[in-house]
């Protein structure tokens, strides 16, 4: 690259600190397109503005907010026809999928949301439990605190939980169902 092993630290660490002021090291374009070309990485990678590696990537992700891992293992199934025929003509176009991505959304709604109660819960229980001790120096006058609307929202969402797991159970097994009904369509006949 034509550059020294100095310079190349300062850009691999990313600051370099002159009388207590910090710089930020400049790479000329010339530069990053030769790390980029010798990496085999974007710029915009380099740049730390992507975390995909690829300038391929980094467009598919934009566009899709897919991971790089999820990229590249579509990528790699995408060698198989057999593996692009099953995402594309079983999971894609069948509607129970797009049901199944439906619940499961909303079951980790319900997750986050059931979560965030039952900490609020542990919380007060935690206080009340300090202030009994504080107060008495014991537990025995400890008397777990009902809040109604607390635990009847902690007991629906656990419901919903429930539901929601149902459903999205239902649709993987008619997709299931969907896979076996095909598989049974191409067995050779066995007469």
């Amino acid at each position: 690259m034509d550059i020294t092993e100095k310079t190349y630290r300062k850009w691999e660490v990313g600051t370099y600190t002159k009388d207590d002021i910090k710089y930020y090291p400049a790479i000329d374009c010339e530069n990053l397109f030769k790390l980029s070309d010798i990496y085999h990485v974007s710029i915009d990678y380099l740049l730390c503005r992507s975390n995909c590696t690829s300038v391929e990537n980094h467009y598919i992700s934009k566009e899709t907010g897919l991971s790089e891992n999820a990229i590249n293992y579509l990528h790699e199934k995408a060698r198989s026809k057999r593996y692009i025929d099953i995402i594309n003509n079983i999971f894609l176009k069948h509607g129970n999928f797009d049901n199944a991505l439906f619940h499961i959304d909303k079951y980790m709604e319900n997750v986050s949301l059931y979560q965030g109660l039952t900490k609020i819960r542990r919380e007060r229980h935690e206080k009340i439990i300090s202030e009994c001790i504080q107060k008495d120096g014991d537990l025995t006058s400890y008397n777990y605190p009902y809040n109604d609307t607390l635990d009847k929202k902690i007991h629906e969402t656990g419901r919903d939980l429930d539901i929601e797991e149902f459903k999205i159970d239902q649709h993987f097994k008619f997709i299931i169902q969907e896979i076996e009904r095909i598989a049974k369509e191409k067995a050779p006949d066995t007469d």
